[in-house]
């Protein structure tokens, strides 16, 4: 339970914004920049409403949407930070109203997990396919898509993989142009999730929410949670498997 998270501002729409307006990520104080050293990409700052220490976020410099698709360069930053951070990192990408975002400036979040979470995300117990192709874990209730980098992958090669969950994740909800979906990052493995709906009786959940991680802001959401039932939560707000 995370109280800072429930004065955390909402500001992003259903709908693509028509231009950029300033926005809680648009307009970042010198002071709470980490390092613009991956310009002209990325700054990489200090994540105000953290619920790990030393969670970072890693934001546009140029004015770009949490619409849109992470390219080859942005991809390379993400792979390269993670690797420069360390073991149990997870970076993870909120696209569109539905997938849990709660920012139209594009921005992706790292964080470091610990050993015993980080280690029960079931991506991670997914077998790497010899041919390369994207795959799935059987038990998880709701259509999701996995793929396994190569070690210290290009931002190319990263893309390549991106694209091809993109994809997936479009033909698993009925090829909409403008898809709502989860990301999640590590040096090891991808996943990409389908998303049709942001929240549940008013609870949202984000990427690491599908993944069992659970930040929530008070107890009254976690008894939503506990009244649903976790299957059955994430089935409804993803895609379920048939």
């Amino acid at each position: 339970i995370l109280p800072l998270f429930s004065r955390k501002p909402n500001d992003i729409t259903t709908t693509p914004p028509k231009s950029h307006t300033r926005t809680a990520l648009s307009t970042i104080p010198p002071s709470h920049i980490i390092t613009t050293s991956t310009a002209p990409h990325f700054r990489i700052i200090l994540n105000k409403f953290c619920a790990v220490e030393n969670q970072v976020l890693l934001i546009s410099i140029a004015p770009r949407f949490q619409t849109e698709p992470l390219d080859a360069d942005e991809l390379a930053v993400v792979g390269t930070v993670l690797r420069r951070l360390g073991k149990e990192q997870i970076a993870f990408y909120n696209c569109g109203k539905e997938s849990g975002a709660s920012q139209p400036h594009k921005h992706v979040q790292v964080v470091a997990l610990g050993e015993a979470a980080f280690g029960g995300l079931y991506p991670g117990r997914v077998e790497r396919r010899e041919d390369g192709g994207l795959t799935h874990h059987p038990d998880v209730p709701y259509t999701h898509f996995i793929a396994h980098p190569p070690p210290k992958a290009t931002g190319k090669q990263l893309h390549h993989l991106f694209a091809a969950l993109l994809a997936a994740t479009k033909r698993a909800l009925g090829n909409p142009e403008m898809p709502h979906y989860n990301f999640l990052m590590t040096t090891e493995w991808m996943v990409m999730v389908p998303r049709t709906r942001g929240e549940c009786d008013g609870v949202g959940v984000n990427s690491l929410g599908m993944m069992g991680v659970l930040w929530l802001g008070d107890d009254e959401q976690l008894e939503v949670w506990k009244g649903i039932g976790f299957d059955e939560f994430l089935g409804r707000v993803g895609v379920r498997k048939i």
